[in-house]
């Protein structure tokens, strides 16, 4: 029976570490508009993979790349896409939602991961 336990306990936490993950192919010199829907949302990260991970942040009213800005309702805007926009965007201000079941315990889906593609 432990075991059985264990690996329920597992699988929800595999569950939990997944996020909800989105394509975005936009072309070099159009407009992109990134927005998740919860409010509060400040601050942007860009993960690039190359060779080694790298985290940009920007926060409202902060430029930092492409020109790149974010909105005070949250939206990142960045007015004309270059190739090395491309990466992987999430917001650390979001948090996963949450469901509380009658029988106490929680389930959780992981914030969103929106992978912009510079075509």
């Amino acid at each position: 029976m432990p075991t059985m336990i264990r690996l329920l306990f597992l699988l929800g936490l595999f569950g939990c570490t997944l996020a909800a993950v989105y394509q975005y192919p936009v072309k070099v010199g159009e407009k992109l508009e990134l927005s998740v829907p919860q409010k509060g949302i400040h601050t942007w990260e860009r993960i690039i993979l190359r060779p080694e991970r790298e985290v940009l942040q920007l926060r409202t009213n902060s430029k930092l790349f492409s020109g790149a800005r974010v909105t005070k309702d949250g939206k990142l805007i960045i007015n004309k896409v270059t190739l090395s926009d491309s990466g992987s965007y999430t917001s650390p201000d979001e948090k996963p939602p949450m469901t509380y079941h009658p029988d106490g315990s929680i389930s959780a889906v992981g914030t969103s991961m929106i992978n912009v593609i510079v075509e």
